[in-house]
């Protein structure tokens, strides 16, 4: 199961195993997913659901093997044990022949609610679930269990009601503990969120991804410092967590510690070279900095990784633009343009691309394909107009002149530039250029290429 929700209800409840029931004392194993960028700071109800000491569990089993190898906890914490290992339907066939004697044994449904979970069937994982909860109301691991399905489906009243009833009959339950904060911090309640994962962290100071989740909650409620401590903490514990370093370069980026964010980002990588969340941060900082060619690197790798992440096209396009390698750019305005059909900036981008190739036909035929695409007598539509007719510029000139949006204007000033370079109409160019840099509006494509064009442009 690759997506981060099946990940953690499935293969993670799996991990668990060895944790529920059978009184085995636990540490923490290091865990993957697949993240969104968004605050989601689930990672220590997913971490704590994998942990397991392998060799406790095997010999709590050897012990009941030898006192009582036909009893059904006996059978259960082996099918367990088959679970860990990767035997699915050798467990399930002992548990089957459990449920078979014994319909209502809780443990058993229990363990085929987590076989269920491991297969990607959520709808009878949860039925499973509910049937031991009903079975047994202080079964806490099933309430947890339900609890956390129920927050990743952002159900969190539901989640909540569950992760109450799992602390009622245990308070030192760390996974409801835990859940509940995240809960609070879904509901924006930062400081009862704050609340419950201090007392997790009292529970089981030893435990590192509380830290990574307190320090997302004291974040937000102003508390830089105490969110840094924290995260040095959680890497202190487990120095090979790839998340522990990238909140970390995340919060650094903020405190705008640039240098140190860097650093946190390359272990981030080195750790999971597979993930993508650490390049796209990483590739912010090497641009600032002025390493185009790292840059570059760094966001095919992010495309590579994750093809759907849609605002990497747009800075690849326009990186490709600096460094020359305008079919490469044209390429990606085009996709960029594919995934954000209102963005028409990059209609214009993926033509003026193609119009710097002297790909004059190819780039009037593109226009003239996607003009209906514009919103009629929008700035875009008349610059697309401009540059199918580039020799008649005395309308565009007089729209431009009169647009009262300094953003907008900068824009269009790019356009029509770019276009007069084309035409070697150097003097105007440079000083449409100038203009459109000088005005105070930032964050859009245009501006940056209107720079390089005015840099390269001196730069002879």
């Amino acid at each position: 199961m690759n997506n981060r929700r099946g990940y953690v209800i499935g293969f993670v409840f799996s991990m668990a195993l060895l944790v529920f029931n059978f009184n085995c004392k636990t540490d923490a194993a290091a865990h993957t997913k697949d993240p969104l960028l968004e605050e989601s700071p689930f990672e220590s109800i997913s971490a704590y659901l994998m942990m397991g000491k392998p060799d406790q569990a095997l010999a709590a089993y050897e012990k009941a093997f030898k006192e009582k190898p036909e009893d059904a906890e006996t059978k259960i914490l082996y099918a367990r044990l088959l679970m860990f290992g990767g035997k699915l339907k050798q467990a399930e066939d002992i548990i089957d022949e459990v449920l078979k004697s014994e319909p209502e044994n809780v443990e058993a449904l229990y363990s085929k609610s987590l076989l269920k979970g491991i297969e990607g069937d959520e709808e009878a994982q949860k039925a499973l679930l509910e049937q031991v909860v009903a079975l047994d109301s202080s079964h806490t691991e099933a309430l947890s269990a339900l609890g956390a399905m129920y927050l990743y489906d952002k159900n969190y009243k539901e989640a909540e009601s569950y992760f109450e009833q799992a602390i009622t009959n245990d308070k030192e339950n760390l996974v409801a503990l835990l859940g509940m904060g995240n809960v609070k911090f879904k509901k924006k309640k930062y400081d009862d969120a704050l609340t419950y994962i201090d007392t997790a962290i009292e529970i089981e100071p030893e435990y590192p991804y509380s830290y990574i989740d307190r320090a997302k909650t004291k974040k937000l409620l102003n508390n830089v410092d105490g969110a840094l401590e924290d995260l040095n903490t959680a890497i202190q514990l487990d120095p090979e967590y790839y998340y522990g370093y990238f909140d970390r370069g995340r919060l650094l980026l903020s405190m705008k510690e640039r240098e140190q964010a860097l650093q946190d980002f390359n272990t981030a990588i080195s750790i999971d070279p597979e993930n993508f969340s650490a390049y796209i941060f990483r590739a912010g900082i090497l641009e600032e900095k002025g390493l185009v060619d790292e840059t570059i690197r760094d966001y095919e790798k992010i495309i590579e990784l994750k093809e759907d992440y849609y605002f990497a096209y747009s800075s690849l396009a326009s990186l490709y633009y600096v460094k020359e390698r305008l079919q490469d750019s044209h390429a990606m305005f085009v996709k960029a343009a594919e995934y954000e059909r209102e963005n028409y900036s990059y209609l214009l981008l993926s033509a003026l691309t193609l119009k710097k190739l002297k790909k004059e036909k190819q780039a009037q035929e593109y226009l003239k394909l996607k003009l209906k695409d514009f919103i009629h007598n929008s700035w875009q539509y008349h610059i697309a107009r401009y540059y199918l007719s580039p020799e008649n510029d005395s309308y565009i000139i007089a729209i431009m002149s009169e647009e009262k949006k300094p953003r907008i204007r900068s824009q269009m000033l790019f356009y029509i530039a770019a276009q007069y370079l084309l035409q070697d109409k150097k003097h105007t160019a440079v000083t449409f250029l100038q203009e459109a840099v000088d005005i105070e509006a930032w964050g859009y494509v245009e501006r940056r290429l209107a720079q390089y064009e005015l840099d390269r442009f001196k730069a002879k």
